[in-house]
């Protein structure tokens, strides 16, 4: 189980500060990394804990190319089928999942959801657009919470609770 969370500000930069401290509150859900990628107004922020990839390679936030950037919770069961079939002629330095679904996303966009088994909650940033996507049954949630200029995402909501606002209205996907 991986943790993540992001910060989007529509025209303010996000303060890294906010997103250590949530990183720090999901920190039981992935204590063997942390990592953040911040881009203007957007920070994203993961919590490992390391099953496929034990290298250091897998940590994320990941980039495949410097555009695509990913923070991924969960498990893509038919990623070694994904990566031979769809994936065969791009050269991988991991060998777990969240590349294979990065360039997966990278070559068909959100469409690359209607080919993955598994569980899983992702955040995906390409430089333009930040997409936000769960599996079909919810079993790795995203909570998220939106105001009039900003957008905080997490696996937990008990830090929106500690950074924001107590009386938060939540949105679960």
């Amino acid at each position: 189980m991986c943790g993540i969370n992001g910060i989007i500000l529509k025209n303010l930069k996000p303060n890294m500060s906010d997103l250590y401290r949530m990183n720090f509150s999901i920190n039981h859900r992935g204590p063997d990394d942390s990592g953040t990628f911040a881009f203007e107004n957007i920070i994203l922020g993961h919590v490992r804990l390391a099953i496929l990839d034990l290298s250091p390679k897998g940590k994320q936030p990941m980039s495949c190319d410097e555009r695509y950037w990913i923070t991924f919770n969960g498990e893509i069961y038919n990623f070694k089928e994904l990566k031979e079939k769809y994936l065969y002629e791009e050269n991988f330095s991991t060998t777990g999942d969240t590349e294979v679904l990065l360039k997966m996303w990278k070559k068909y966009g959100k469409d690359c959801l209607k080919y993955l088994d598994g569980m899983f909650s992702i955040a995906i940033w390409d430089h333009t657009k930040l997409y936000l996507a769960t599996d079909q049954f919810g079993e790795k949630p995203l909570f998220i919470y939106e105001a009039e200029s900003k957008i905080y995402f997490s696996s937990e909501p008990k830090i929106f609770f500690d950074l924001l606002n107590p009386s938060l209205e939540l949105k679960e996907t």
